[in-house]
């Protein structure tokens, strides 16, 4: 009590010497974070549909690898194979919900996976606000770099703990405790581990191995021995993950590669007829593309017929936002130069992921933003927050207001829709 009590009046002492502007762009900081939190308790605790993977431990705790019951209504996202019906993500969401299910099953209270996912999103924007101190902002700059990632189209699926969205907020809180990891104590069978559980939550996650086979060979300070300590050390669990992931789609389909998604039940027929033209395809990438970096927000029409706006005047598009509507502070990475070998490995595997992800058929319908870049974005979040550092310093009062503005935008359309 002691310590949190002279920290308070640390901090208190420190706000007193701020200017006056500061002291404004951090109490609007801090509104508009805490009607954000609000927006994502509410909904994160509330949300009771679309447990998948709930459901899927729940049958892992009856030893099948199926689902015992229609997670959702019409077993959407589920496959159809050898009459059962499966779920195409990878096992470790399911497979941390376990020990839950199992001591919920005891005692017959409702468990559902909104209870986990607030605590791991909990610790995503502790990683954040890490992540930033690490990489040398103040306080009260790590607080707005944490309400910017918290307010882009994270927020949206940290609130719909659901279908797939939980697994990119598992994916997300891997990402960052790996980067964590990598600039503190650089244990690299800590890392491979992480990045094994990637794989098996989402593949195209774990490509992010390339960062790190790539840091350990360029590494001139070291020694080739210790290099190839490292990499076993790296990539033996990683390794063990493909070798899981084989031995679960095998058990499944009789096949070590496949994964469920061909057979994947979808809700538009505009995905069903996408996936005729293949599973991944480069037909696919302008759509992706457009998406990810183009889309803007849907106008609201009055009727049919006229263009005449009406409240809320416009909602986000179900299809996708580019990242540069839902995060306009990103637009500084055209700015930075780049010099730094890690920015570099940072740019190369932010592609590597990138290209399975925008190959895709899916899109990621219904999504605030482009959810799918999420494989990605944590690398992307750690690359800008680096560049921008390195060269300001300290956020400037442009980008903050930038960050404030983009924040009450994304608020306005979570809120409306």
């Amino acid at each position: 009590m002691y310590y949190l009590l002279e920290k308070f009046n640390k901090d208190f002492r420190g706000a007193l010497d701020l200017s006056y502007k500061d002291l404004i762009f951090n109490i609007s900081a801090g509104v508009i974070f805490l009607v954000a939190f609000s927006f994502f308790y509410v909904n994160v605790l509330m949300n009771t549909e679309g447990q998948h993977f709930l459901v899927l431990a729940q049958s892992f705790l009856q030893g099948k690898l199926y689902f015992l019951f229609d997670p959702y209504k019409n077993w959407v996202d589920t496959a159809l194979v050898f009459g059962h019906y499966y779920f195409p993500l990878g096992p470790l969401p399911a497979a941390l919900l376990v020990p839950f299910a199992w001591f919920f099953s005891l005692f017959n209270p409702p468990f559902y996976q909104g209870y986990m996912q607030l605590y791991i999103v909990l610790a995503i924007l502790y990683f954040i606000f890490k992540l930033a101190r690490i990489s040398k902002f103040s306080q009260y700059d790590s607080f707005f770099i944490m309400t910017a990632f918290f307010t882009s189209s994270f927020l949206h699926i940290a609130m719909f703990p659901a279908y797939s969205y939980f697994a990119h907020v598992v994916v997300v809180g891997l990402s960052l405790a790996i980067i964590l990891e990598y600039l503190s104590s650089k244990r690299y069978w800590v890392i491979g581990l992480l990045i094994g559980f990637l794989l098996l939550t989402r593949i195209t996650a774990g490509l992010s191995i390339v960062f790190f086979v790539i840091d350990i060979l360029l590494n001139k300070d070291v020694d080739p021995q210790k290099k190839y300590k490292a990499l076993f050390k790296l990539l033996l669990p990683f390794f063990l993950g493909i070798l899981l992931l084989s031995l679960y789609n095998y058990l499944r389909f009789n096949d070590f590669l496949e994964t469920g998604y061909s057979f994947q039940r979808v809700i538009e027929y505009s995905l069903f007829k996408a996936r005729e033209y293949g599973l991944f395809s480069l037909i696919h990438l302008p759509g992706n593309l457009y998406y990810l970096l183009l889309a803007t927000p849907e106008p609201v029409f009055r009727d049919g017929f006229s263009h005449v706006l009406v409240y809320p005047f416009v909602k986000l598009n179900p299809w996708g936002m580019s990242i540069f509507i839902t995060s306009p502070y990103l637009l500084y990475l055209f700015k930075f130069k780049y010099k730094n070998i890690v920015s570099q490995l940072l740019l190369l595997t932010i592609f590597v992921i990138a290209i399975p992800v925008l190959l895709y058929y899916g899109i990621g319908f219904y999504q605030f933003g482009y959810r799918y870049a999420f494989d990605f974005i944590p690398f992307l979040f750690f690359l800008f927050i680096r560049e921008y550092n390195d060269k300001y310093g300290k956020l400037s009062y442009g980008i903050k207001f930038l960050i404030l503005i983009s924040a009450m935008f994304n608020l306005y359309l979570i809120a409306t829709t």
